[in-house]
C-alpha cells in the first residue's frame, strides 16, 4: 500500500483543508471493509485527488477516505468535518484500544444519532503523535468529499458565519411569506396567497435540501430528508401552479392550458396521497415527469401571454429563467462537470432569491395595473354621467345607446364600491340591503350582508324597547315616496354614532352617513348608507384626551405647589404622608374585623384624620388631595350612616375604604413627585420608602434565585427551550407562597410611592407566579415568559433606575486590609469546595457573608447568601456551585483591577506583573509607594502566594498570567472608569459599553471581560439588580476623587458658592502666607471670584448641538468634555461659549468626514470631538478642541484667498504655515463654496478672533492632514474685571 504524507495539527493554525492531502480509494462493488483497506502491505491503490473539494459525480461505487495526521499542537480534541449533506450512509472509523471502532451515520439515519449535530457529517476527533482515519461513503446520489479538520474555536465561528448567511437567505423568505400574506388581508387577492403558498414550499425544501430542514424541522423522519424530496418538489410545483394560473390569468384567454393545468393539480395531489404505498424509484421517476409536465404547461401558458404582450409574463420569464440557472449551476456542480465555486455551490440559493423577489415585483406590478384601471373606469364614469344629460336632448335612438352605456357605467361603480375602505350599500322601503354592496362591509359587520335587513345588521344593538329604535323605524318608513321636505324634517332622527358588537370580536364604533336616492320625479326610493369604523380613532382621539388632562392636570399642581413656601411644603407633606399611612393601618385593621365578624373601631378617629388631611389641603390650596380626601369622606360617611342605623356593613364596603385610601396615598405622591423634582423638596419618609423598596428588591432577587436554584444550567444540560423546562419542572410550594406574599407587599409599596409603571409589573409578576404554581398539565406557558420573566426583568430595571437617584447610592470603604482578608476567606472556601471538605464550610460562608455586609457590598453577599443555601441542600451539582463562584471572583477581579489601576503607576504595575509571573520573593514590593488591595492579599498568602493563585487560576479556568494581568491592568483605566459613571449614571445599558468600545482602541481584552462579567444576564431572572448597583458604586468609588464627574450634572447654586468662597479663601491664604499686603484692588478681584461661574459644566450643552447638526449632515460624531472645572466671571463665559460654538461647528462641518469618506482612509465611521480643559495652577487656563477629521486644507485655503483677491500670490508665497492658518481668521473668508445654515457666510472664524480679544485670551492651531485639528485658547485668569467694584 502505498505510503502518504501525514496532515500536521499546529497551533498557529486553526483550519486544514483536507482535499488534496488525503487519500481515496474507489470500491466498485462496495464488497470491501476496514481491515482489508487498512492493512500495512496491501495492493489496494488509493489515489490524490487535485481538487480542494473532490466530487465523484452520481456513482453506485463506495469510497475509502484514508486520513493520516499528526498533532502537534497543545489542542487535544479536534472537529473532523464532511459537510456534504446527501450522503446516504457514512461510516466512520478510529482505531480505539487495539481494535478498529465504528461510528455510522447518513441521512438515512435518525438525526440525533450523529455524534455532533450538525447538518453535515462531523466527528471529534483526538490526534496523537501518528494517527489514521478512514471513513466510508455511499450513496444512491452525487459523491463529494469537502473534508476539512477545525479547531473547536474556528469549526464553532464558521459555523456562526454560515449560520449567520443561511439565516438572512431564510429570513428572506418569511419576510417575503408574511409581507404577501400582509398584502392578501389587504387587497383579498387570491394571486397572494397562492404566492405565500409557494413560497412557504420552497421555504420547506430549500430547508430540506441545505439540511437545516433535517435538523429542525423533522430531526426523527429520515423519509422526509430522502423519498420525502421528491414529493416535496411535486407540492413546489402543485402550488407554483396554482399561483401561476392566478398571476397569468390563464382562465380568461387560453381556457384550454388553463383545463389542462387543472387536471396537472389535480393528477399531482392524488399522487401525494397515495405516495406511501408506492415504491421509491417509481416515485423518483413519476415525480420528475410530472414536475417537467407542470412546468412544461406553465411555459406554454408563459409563451401564449407573452404573445398577448401581457406584461407580468415579463416578470415570470426572468424570474424563472434566474432559478433555472441557479438549480443547472447546482446539478452540474453536483454531477462534478462544475468546480466547487461560491456562485455553483449557492447557485440554487441566489436564483431563489432572485426569482422571489422578481415574482413580488411582478405582483406589485398586477396591483398598479389594477389600480390605473380602477382610475380610467372612474374618468369613464364621469363621463358616463355627462353623456346621460346630454341624452335627455337627443333622439331616441340615441336614448338607448347612451341607456346601453349607463348599463356598462354601473358595473364600473360596483368596481368602484369593492376598492373603498368604507362599507356602502344602499336599502329599499322594507329595510333590505340591496347590491352591489362594497366589498369592505363584510369587514366591518364580519359577513356578507345583502338581503338582509338593517334591523339584522347596522341597527341590530339598538333596544328594540327604546325609544330610539322607535323614532328609527317610524321615520324610516315616513320619508319613503315623499320629497326632500319630509327627509329635512326627519333626517335627524337617524344616529350618525352606532356601537356594532359581534361574538369573539372586540365592540366596533360605526360612524353611518346617510343620502337620499330620488326617482325621476323627486321622490325618495332608497337610501345610501356610508359606515366607516372609526373604533381605533376614537381610541385614539381618547388616549390624546387623557394626556392633555394629565398635562394640564400637572401644570395645576405645579402652580398650586408654587403658591406655598417650601418650608410651609415641607411641613405639611411630612405630617400628611405619616397621617395617611395610620389611616391605611386603620382602613386594614377595620377590614379585618368585619373578616371576623367583630365590632369595627377606630370609624370616628378615621374620620377625624381624613377631615384632618382635607382642611389642611385646603389651607393650602392643594385642590386634589382635598377633592379626593373629599371623596372618601362621602365613603366613610356612609358606612357611619350605616352603623348609626344599625345596618349591616359589608367587607365590600371596608374595601373601598381601602382602595380609596390608595387613590389619596396616590394623588399625594403625585404632588410630592413634582415637590422634589421642581422644587428640590427631601422628605425622610420618601428616603425610608426607597430604603425598604431596594430591600424588597433585593429580597426578590433572592427569593427567584432560590425558586430556579442552579436550572440555568440544569436547562442547558437537561431542556432545550426555556418552555420545555417550566413544562417539566415542578417549583416548592413554600418559595412560590413566600414571593407571593412578597410581590403583594411590593405592590402595595409601589402604589404608596406612586410608582405606577413598577406596581403594574409586580401585578404582572403575581399573575406569573400564579401560573407556575398551577399542576403541570394547566400551566400556560405562553404567559410565563410575558407575566413572570419579562416583568421581573422590568421590575429590576425601574426599581435600579429610582435607587440611582435615591441618597442610598454611596462608594465604597477601600480599605486595602478587609478586602484582602474577604479575598483569602473567599479563596479558602473554594479550595474547600474543590476538595470536598465541608467541615466548618456553612459557618466560614456565613462569617464572610457578615463581613462582606459591612464594606456595604450588595451583590457579593447575595452570591454568598445562595451559595450558603446550595451547600445546605447537599444535592446540588458542584458544576453550578462552582459557577456561583466563577460569577463572584469575577466581580471580586474587576474591584481589584480598579484598585490597583488607581493605586499604582505604569511603571510599578509593569514591575509587579513581572515579579509575580516569575514567582519572585514578596520583598521585591517594598518599592511601591503604597499598597492596593491585591498586594495586601498576596502578602497575607506569603511564600506559597503563587501556588494558591495556580491553585485560584485553575479555579476559575484561565491561566496563571491571564489571572495577574486582570489582577494589575497595564493600561491606564482613568478615563474609561470616568465615562462608565458617566453614562451608566443616565441608565445602566450594555449598548454604552459597545460605543465606549469603538472610542478605546486596544482595550478589547478589559472591554470583553467587562461584558463577561456585568452583561450577561441569566436565562429566568435577567439582568442582575445588585450586581448592576455595586458597578455603579465601585465606580463612583474610584471616579469620584479623579476627574471631578459628579461635577458634569449641573451644578447647584449652593455649591458652585462654595467651591468659589474655598477659592477665595485659599487666595487669601496664599497672600498672607507669603506676607503680600492685602489692597483694595486685591480684595475686590478675590471677592468678584465669588461671582463666578463654572466653566466646564457651561461646555457640556454643546453635546446637543453636536447631536443635531451632524445628524443633518449625515455624520456620526462622539462628543465629550474632560479636565478641570474652572470658573469665569459671566461675561467672559458668555464670550467663550460664543467663540466655542464657531470652533465646534466649524470642527462639525469643515474637519469630521463623512461615515464613508471616514472608512476608506481606515478610519472608525463615527468621527470624535473632544473639549479638554486644564488649569495651569500660573494663572492661565488653557480649553482645547480637538477632532480628528480631515484637518485643514493649506492649498484650499491657498486658492480662496487667491480667488477672493484678499492677499497677493507674491505675499502668500512668503507666509510659513502658521501665517497661511491666520487666514482663516479673514473677515467674509470662508472655504465653502456654498453658503449653508451651518457654515459658509465667512463670519465665523471672523467673530471668534474679535471675541478672542475681549475674553483677553490667545488661540493657537494646530492640523495634520486626515489626522484632525487643534483649536487652544489660553484664558488668563485674572484679567481685570470692568464690571462694578464691590469695595
Amino acid at each position: 500500500m502505498k505510503s502518504f504524507s501525514f496532515i500536521e495539527l499546529k497551533d498557529e493554525k486553526d483550519v486544514y483543508n483536507l482535499g488534496p492531502r488525503v487519500s481515496i480509494l474507489e470500491d466498485p462493488q462496495g464488497s470491501l471493509n476496514i481491515e482489508s483497506v487498512s492493512r500495512k502491505n496491501s495492493k489496494l491503490k488509493f489515489f490524490k485527488s487535485e481538487k480542494d473539494v473532490p466530487n465523484f459525480g452520481i456513482r453506485p461505487s463506495a469510497f475509502w477516505v484514508r486520513i493520516n495526521v499528526k498533532n502537534f499542537s497543545n489542542i487535544t480534541q479536534w472537529f473532523l468535518s464532511l459537510d456534504y449533506h446527501y450522503l446516504d450512509n457514512v461510516q466512520f472509523y478510529r482505531f480505539i484500544e487495539g481494535k478498529w471502532s465504528l461510528y455510522q451515520t447518513g441521512d438515512r439515519f435518525n438525526f440525533k444519532q450523529r455524534e455532533v449535530p450538525h447538518r453535515g457529517f462531523v466527528f471529534k476527533i483526538k490526534p496523537k503523535e501518528k494517527t489514521t482515519y478512514f471513513l466510508r461513503l455511499q450513496s444512491r446520489g452525487s459523491i463529494q468529499i469537502p473534508l476539512k479538520i477545525y479547531s473547536p474555536s474556528s469549526f464553532y465561528e464558521h459555523e456562526s458565519r454560515v449560520h449567520y448567511g443561511f439565516g438572512i437567505f431564510y429570513g428572506f423568505l418569511i419576510v417575503m411569506i408574511f409581507y404577501n400574506l400582509f398584502v392578501f388581508f389587504s387587497t383579498k387577492n387570491l394571486s397572494y396567497i397562492y404566492y405565500v403558498l409557494f413560497l412557504s414550499s420552497f421555504y420547506i425544501i430549500m430547508m430540506s435540501m441545505n439540511g437545516f430542514g433535517f435538523q429542525f424541522l423533522f430531526p426523527n423522519f429520515p423519509y422526509l430528508q430522502n423519498e420525502g424530496i421528491p414529493l416535496m418538489g411535486l407540492v413546489v410545483a402543485i402550488t407554483c401552479a396554482l399561483f401561476s394560473h392566478s398571476y397569468l390569468d390563464l382562465r380568461k384567454t387560453t381556457p384550454k392550458i388553463s383545463y389542462a393545468l387543472k387536471t396537472f393539480m389535480v393528477i399531482s395531489a392524488l399522487f401525494l396521497f397515495f405516495a406511501r404505498w408506492i415504491p421509491y424509484t417509481f416515485i423518483l421517476r413519476f415525480s420528475l415527469i410530472f414536475v417537467l409536465v407542470g412546468f412544461g404547461i406553465i411555459l406554454t401558458g408563459v409563451f401564449f401571454k407573452v404573445r398577448e404582450k401581457y406584461r407580468p409574463s415579463y416578470f415570470y420569464i426572468l424570474a424563472f429563467s434566474s432559478f433555472i440557472l441557479g438549480i443547472t449551476f447546482k446539478v452540474l456542480n453536483n454531477m462534478g462537470i462544475l468546480p466547487s465555486v461560491f456562485i455553483f455551490t449557492q447557485g440554487l440559493y441566489i436564483g431563489g432569491a432572485a426569482q422571489v423577489i422578481l415574482l413580488a415585483l411582478g405582483l406589485a406590478d398586477i396591483i398598479n395595473t389594477l389600480r390605473k384601471d380602477a382610475l380610467i373606469k372612474a374618468e369613464k364614469l364621469s363621463i358616463a354621467r355627462e353623456q346621460l344629460v346630454e341624452a335627455n336632448k337627443t333622439l331616441e335612438d340615441k336614448v338607448r345607446q347612451r341607456t346601453a352605456d349607463l348599463s356598462n357605467a354601473l358595473n364600473d361603480i360596483s368596481n368602484l364600491l369593492d376598492n373603498m375602505r368604507q362599507a356602502v350599500f344602499t336599502a329599499d322601503r322594507e329595510g333590505r340591503i340591496l347590491s352591489p354592496v362594497s366589498i369592505f362591509s363584510e369587514n366591518i359587520f364580519q359577513e356578507k350582508i345583502e338581503n338582509m335587513n338593517l334591523n339584522e345588521t347596522i341597527f341590530k344593538d339598538i333596544d328594540q324597547q327604546s325609544e330610539l329604535f322607535s323614532t328609527i323605524q317610524f321615520s324610516y318608513n315616513v320619508i319613503f315616496g315623499a320629497d326632500d321636505l319630509q327627509w329635512e324634517m326627519v333626517k335627524d332622527n337617524f344616529p350618525n354614532r352606532l356601537l356594532f358588537n359581534k361574538e369573539d370580536e372586540i365592540n366596533k364604533i360605526l360612524k353611518v352617513s346617510y343620502i337620499p336616492l330620488w326617482n325621476k320625479d323627486g321622490l325618495l326610493e332608497r337610501v345610501m348608507f356610508v359606515v366607516e369604523d372609526i373604533t381605533e380613532i376614537e381610541s385614539l382621539e381618547k388616549e390624546m384626551e387623557d394626556q392633555k388632562v394629565a398635562s394640564l392636570k400637572n401644570i395645576q399642581i405645579l402652580q398650586e405647589l408654587a403658591s406655598n413656601k417650601k418650608e410651609d411644603l415641607v411641613s405639611f407633606f411630612t405630617t400628611t404622608t405619616q397621617t395617611c399611612l395610620d389611616c391605611l393601618y386603620l382602613t386594614k385593621k377595620m377590614r379585618s374585623q368585619v373578616e371576623k365578624v367583630e365590632e369595627i373601631s377606630d370609624l370616628s378617629l378615621f374620620f377625624r384624620n381624613i377631615h384632618t388631611i382635607k382642611g389642611t389641603a385646603r389651607v393650602f390650596n392643594l385642590g386634589y388631595i382635598s377633592a379626593s380626601a373629599h371623596e372618601l369622606e362621602n365613603k366613610l360617611m356612609i358606612i357611619i350612616d350605616k352603623k348609626e342605623k344599625q345596618e349591616d356593613v359589608f367587607w365590600e364596603d371596608i374595601n373601598e375604604l381601602v382602595q380609596g385610601m390608595y387613590g389619596l396615598q396616590g394623588q399625594i405622591n403625585e404632588y410630592l413627585k413634582a415637590a422634589k423634582s421642581v422644587f428640590s423638596i427631601e422628605f425622610e419618609d420618601d428616603i425610608r420608602f426607597r430604603e425598604k423598596l431596594h430591600d424588597q428588591i433585593k429580597n426578590l432577587e433572592y427569593g427567584m434565585e432560590q425558586l430556579f436554584l442552579g436550572e440555568s444550567l440544569i436547562l442547558i444540560k437537561n431542556f432545550n427551550s426555556v418552555e420545555a423546562f417550566f413544562k417539566k419542572v415542578v417549583f416548592k410550594e413554600k418559595l412560590i407562597e413566600d414571593l407571593k406574599n412578597l410581590s403583594h407587599s411590593l405592590k402595595g409599596l409601589s402604589r404608596g410611592m406612586d410608582e405606577r409603571e413598577l406596581s403594574e409589573e409586580v401585578h404582572r409578576l403575581e399573575g406569573g407566579l400564579l401560573i407556575i404554581e398551577k399542576p403541570l398539565e394547566d400551566r400556560d406557558i405562553e404567559k410565563i415568559d410575558e407575566l413572570l420573566l419579562q416583568s421581573l426583568r422590568n421590575i429590576k430595571n425601574i426599581s435600579f433606575n429610582i435607587y440611582l437617584n435615591s441618597k442610598n447610592f454611596k462608594t465604597y470603604e477601600r480599605n486595602n486590609e478587609q478586602w484582602a482578608s474577604l479575598l483569602i476567606d473567599f479563596y479558602e472556601i473554594g479550595i474547600m469546595i474543590e476538595s470536598s471538605d465541608n467541615n466548618d464550610l456553612l459557618q466560614k460562608i456565613y462569617n464572610l457573608h457578615a463581613k462582606s455586609i459591612s464594606l456595604d457590598l450588595e451583590y457579593f453577599p447575595g452570591i454568598l447568601r445562595v451559595l450558603y443555601i446550595m451547600i445546605e441542600e447537599k444535592n446540588v451539582d458542584k458544576i453550578i456551585i462552582f459557577e456561583k463562584i466563577k460569577r463572584a471572583w469575577g466581580y471580586l477581579m474587576f474591584f481589584i483591577s480598579l484598585d490597583s489601576n488607581r493605586k499604582h503607576t505604569s511603571v510599578e504595575k509593569m514591575n509587579i506583573v513581572e515579579l509575580i509571573l516569575e514567582r519572585k520573593d514578596l520583598n521585591g514590593l517594598d518599592f511601591l509607594s503604597e499598597d492596593s488591595v491585591f498586594t495586601c492579599f498576596i502578602k497575607k498568602m506569603g511564600t506559597d502566594y503563587s501556588k494558591n493563585l495556580e491553585s485560584l487560576s485553575n479555579i476559575l479556568e484561565t491561566s496563571y498570567e491571564n489571572l495577574i494581568k486582570y489582577f494589575v491592568p497595564q493600561a491606564d483605566l482613568t478615563k474609561i472608569i470616568n465615562e462608565m459613571f458617566y453614562e451608566f449614571k443616565k441608565g445602566f445599558n450594555p449598548i454604552i459599553i459597545e460605543a465606549l468600545e469603538k472610542c478605546y482602541k486596544g482595550q478589547e481584552e478589559f472591554f470583553e471581560s467587562f461584558k463577561k462579567i456585568f452583561c450577561q444576564e441569566d436565562v429566568f431572572s435577567g439582568p442582575n439588580y445588585l450586581r448592576n448597583i455595586d458597578l455603579l458604586q465601585v465606580l463612583n468609588s474610584f471616579c469620584i476623587d479623579m476627574d471631578g464627574i459628579e461635577e458634569q450634572m449641573k451644578p447647584k447654586t449652593y455649591d458652585v458658592l462654595v467651591e468659589n468662597y474655598n477659592k477665595c479663601f485659599d487666595n487669601f491664604l496664599n497672600l498672607a502666607e507669603k506676607g503680600n499686603p492685602l489692597n483694595l484692588e486685591t480684595l475686590n478681584k478675590n471677592f468678584e471670584s465669588l461671582l463666578h461661574l463654572p466653566l466646564k459644566h457651561s461646555l457640556f450643552k454643546f453635546g446637543s448641538v453636536v447631536k443635531d447638526i451632524s445628524k443633518s449632515l449625515g455624520k456620526k460624531i462622539y462628543f465629550k468634555v474632560l479636565g478641570d472645572e474652572g470658573s469665569l466671571e459671566k461675561e467672559r463665559l458668555n464670550r467663550l461659549q460664543e467663540i466655542m460654538v464657531h470652533l465646534v461647528r466649524n470642527s462639525i462641518d469643515h474637519g469630521i468626514e463623512i461615515p464613508s469618506q471616514r472608512i476608506s482612509k481606515g478610519k472608525e465611521e463615527t468621527g470624535t470631538i473632544e473639549i479638554d480643559c486644564l488649569d495651569k495652577n500660573d494663572g492661565t487656563f488653557e480649553v482645547k478642541l480637538k477632532d480628528d477629521g480631515g484637518g485643514i486644507d493649506f492649498n484650499k485655503i491657498m486658492a480662496k484667498v487667491l480667488e477672493e483677491g484678499l492677499i497677493s500670490k507674491e505675499k502668500l508665497e512668503e507666509m510659513n504655515e502658521g501665517e497661511k492658518l491666520d487666514l482663516i481668521f479673514l473677515p467674509n473668508f470662508s472655504t465653502k463654496e456654498e453658503v449653508s445654515e451651518i457654515s459658509g457666510r465667512g463670519v465665523g472664524m471672523d467673530v471668534v478672533k474679535r471675541n478672542l480679544d475681549q475674553l483677553g485670551a490667545t488661540l493657537d492651531v494646530k492640523t495634520v492632514k486626515d489626522k484632525g485639528t487643534e483649536f487652544i485658547i489660553n484664558i488668563v485668569l485674572d484679567k481685570k474685571s470692568d464690571s462694578k467694584k464691590i469695595l
